[in-house]
């Protein structure tokens, strides 16, 4: 799982559901971001229990980051 993929649907849920089981906020924030951005594939990087990262398909890079039970997705630069 620290290696980057390009994930079909059902790794994605997978890998989800791995997170989920760590983070379960991670999970959550990744499952929203998806339901508003499905046209978009992901490769998705576990990084710590706290961090997932994100390339979209149009070369994005982003950060699912947790803190005190809230994540949220911050776009790099």
């Amino acid at each position: 799982m620290s290696k980057k993929q390009e994930y079909n649907y059902v790794q994605l849920l997978n890998f989800i559901e791995d997170v989920e089981y760590v983070n379960p906020w991670i999970g959550e924030c990744i499952l929203r971001f998806i339901r508003e951005n499905d046209s978009i594939k992901i490769d998705l990087k576990y990084v710590s229990p706290n961090e997932v990262d994100m390339t979209l398909s149009n070369g994005r890079e982003c950060k699912v980051r947790c803190v005190n039970r809230t994540a949220w997705v911050e776009y790099q630069f």
